[in-house]
């Protein structure tokens, strides 16, 4: 029952059901974590163990399961393999992706992405504006083509999925490039808002948010780091 999502915001499955984005993400994490247990020889696997290993309560990993079936035995644990099929189907990791590079300067930090090496994620293309990139290559020899040739060379590798890495309005100018091909699916490493067609899923890698979003927690916890560890105030004020 792969997932699909709407105008970058909310993600449904085939028949309907909303699910909400962070259990999406949580799947992934689930995923990879069953990967290796997988890898190590682990047959059956607890909801405690996969929880504490992926930083989640039980009763949350065993919620975001739900929405998809039943699994595991009660007192028993998960199927490892069969989980791990599970979730690999769910996630639409069954098949191979085709990806295009739009970016080069910032996506190749992004290329070396240990998920994305060990995952169904191909990158097929690269584009570039900008003229001290055109020509160049990257990893696996992938030539940077000029963005203008996006029209013509994208529709013959038959791709899914667009991994954006331009900002402010060469990315919108991009991303209707993308839109106009065919491709369903853009990643924005560094854009603003995308205005696409609703068909379109996109997801944003805001590191801005990222950031403020540590601050926050800093802030707000009054937390200290002494040695690398992380000192939290057991005593905070009482609310006003």
């Amino acid at each position: 029952m792969p997932l699909k999502e709407y105008s970058g915001c909310q993600f449904f499955t085939k028949n309907g059901i909303k699910i909400p984005k962070p259990t999406v993400f949580r799947l992934s994490k689930y995923r990879r974590q069953l990967m290796l247990f997988h890898e190590r020889g682990v047959d059956v696997v607890s909801s405690e163990l996969l929880a504490r290993v992926t930083r989640v309560h039980p009763a949350q990993l065993r919620k975001d399961l739900s929405y998809f079936g039943r699994f595991g035995v009660r007192g028993v644990g998960y199927d490892v393999a069969k989980l791990l099929g599970e979730l690999t189907e769910i996630l639409g990791l069954g098949r191979k992706w085709k990806v295009v590079l739009v970016g080069a300067r910032l996506g190749r930090m992004f290329l070396n992405s240990r998920h994305l090496q060990r995952s169904n994620y191909e990158i097929v293309l690269a584009f570039d504006d900008d003229p001290s990139e055109i020509g160049t290559c990257l990893e696996e020899e992938i030539e940077v083509h000029d963005l203008a040739r996006l029209p013509s060379l994208v529709p013959e590798h038959d791709v899914s999925i667009a991994l954006l890495a331009l900002g402010g309005a060469r990315a919108q100018r991009a991303a209707d490039l993308l839109v106009e091909c065919g491709v369903k699916g853009i990643l924005a490493l560094a854009a603003g808002e995308l205005h696409v067609p609703k068909d379109v899923a996109v997801q944003y890698l805001d590191l801005s948010a990222l950031m403020d979003a540590i601050t926050f927690d800093l802030v707000q916890t009054g937390s200290l780091r002494r040695g690398g560890e992380r000192m939290i105030e057991t005593n905070p004020p009482p609310a006003g």
